[in-house]
């Protein structure tokens, strides 16, 4: 165990450290440039992706599933540029589930490509086959 004047020796990050564990915030709540005005948040960085509001982005990719994949049954939730995908179609029978992820991913592919793209992630992606 070590002596009790052992916490006064401690290195300045360590004491900071400490301090979070106690409530203490390690990092500043509001972040400021030189001039004053505020930083961006994550989010203002994405470089426009998210832009389009997500109900005209969850029909695009219901479009784009059924295209590709006629007798799909996509079911699309998210937005801000993350979405989940349910997508239920025979076409998956035999396939193995990479090859029918392979799938929708070739669908989809135009709207995930390029600096301004509707889709920055598909943050789940379940395909299944009729029946099962």
């Amino acid at each position: 165990m070590a002596p009790p004047d052992a916490a006064v020796s401690r290195g300045e990050g360590e004491a900071s450290l400490g301090a979070s564990r106690r409530g203490g915030t390690p990092f500043p709540r509001q972040q400021t440039r030189r001039d004053g005005a505020q930083r961006a948040g994550y989010m203002g960085r994405m470089h426009g992706h998210g832009s389009a509001p997500a109900p005209e982005v969850i029909a695009q990719l219901r479009a784009a599933i059924a295209a590709a994949i006629p007798d799909a049954d996509a079911l699309v939730s998210g937005g801000g540029g993350h979405y989940t995908l349910v997508v239920t179609s025979a076409a998956f029978a035999g396939k193995s589930m990479l090859d029918s992820q392979r799938l929708v991913y070739g669908a989809i592919a135009h709207l995930m490509r390029g600096d301004d793209a509707p889709v920055h992630a598909v943050d789940s992606l379940r395909t299944l086959v009729p029946g099962r």
